[in-house]
């Protein structure tokens, strides 16, 4: 299939999210990440002046519009290219930032994060393969994202808002993962018919997979994934027992431990509808070794 860095990295979080976005799009929902994106939008365009005077590869949805305009901009002996473009064996990239200088490449990945993340490393590790694999020079990969110790005082001070994180030897070392990655994508690609997938940690780390709710749809509307304060793995545990529906919770007697901070549920309008509802809210014990589940705020009979 036609790979980019987003669909890649959604690839190697659960491939199943590919084969859904091609045979069942229509039951993706979309994600509310607007701030998220908007942030991430903003930080990237400041970020194309961190190494000065830069030639800027326009969007297009003729990618190989890009791609040439990348290859015309690479004619020069030196230069910043921002968005460059490339592909190879239909997987494309674009690359924040591109650097030349003569024959020797370094690319540069742009987060609006505070820190190096898995998913982030993945990213450049992808976007390395692709220009090796196409005979380019590549002598350096970093990833480039927010100092959250800098405080600014007049000017925007670029090489002091953004840190720079080498992470060349780990792409040299991880290509393979990214060939067998790609490799396994396009393979799992090849079903036509539906491929199981149960639920775990992938539906929601790195990301929140859009097609959570079609691929629970069996969870019914009020189940242990909508309690609010509790961390995934213990979700996932209770989910993996079979203890997963309200009912179960409270007839169960049976969680891991979690301190849950705010008596909340997501699909609840209020912690009193709740309450009125189920006679009371789910919270765990803070010891990590208990085993009991309890409820808290029951509602007298007659209320």
């Amino acid at each position: 299939m036609n790979l980019s860095k987003s669909k890649y990295c959604s690839g190697i979080q659960c491939s199943k999210i590919l084969w859904l976005d091609k045979y069942k799009r229509e039951y993706r929902e979309e994600i509310d990440n607007e701030s998220v994106l908007e942030n991430g939008t903003i930080v990237g365009e400041i970020a194309k002046s961190l190494f000065g005077e830069y030639i800027d590869i326009e969007f297009n949805e003729n990618l190989n519009k890009m791609i040439e305009d990348t290859n015309e901009a690479l004619k020069n002996d030196k230069c910043v290219i921002t968005e460059a473009s490339f592909v190879f064996d239909n997987n494309f990239c674009s690359v924040d930032i591109l650097v030349k200088n003569g024959e020797e490449l370094a690319i540069y990945e742009v987060k609006s994060s505070t820190h190096v993340s898995e998913v982030y490393m993945e990213d450049i590790s992808y976007q390395y393969h692709i220009l090796k694999s196409l005979n380019l020079n590549v002598k350096k990969a970093s990833l480039v994202y927010i100092n959250s110790n800098y405080v600014r005082h007049g000017d925007l001070e670029l090489d002091k808002l953004f840190i720079i994180e080498d992470l060349t030897d780990y792409v040299i070392e991880n290509e393979i993962n990214v060939i067998n990655n790609i490799l396994s994508i396009n393979e799992y690609m090849t079903q036509k018919d539906e491929p199981f997938k149960d639920i775990d940690n992938y539906c929601f780390q790195p990301y929140l997979c859009p097609y959570f709710k079609y691929c629970g749809k069996k969870l019914g509307e009020m189940n242990v994934f909508n309690i609010r304060g509790m961390q995934i793995g213990t979700k996932i545990k209770l989910y993996k027992k079979g203890i997963y529906k309200y009912e179960d919770l409270i007839k169960s007697g049976v969680i891991n431990s979690v301190k849950v901070d705010r008596y909340a549920l997501l699909n609840a309008t209020s912690i009193a509808a709740t309450i009125i509802t189920m006679g009371g809210v789910i919270v765990e014990e803070n010891d990590v070794d208990s085993n009991v589940l309890r409820l808290e705020g029951t509602i007298p009979a007659g209320i």
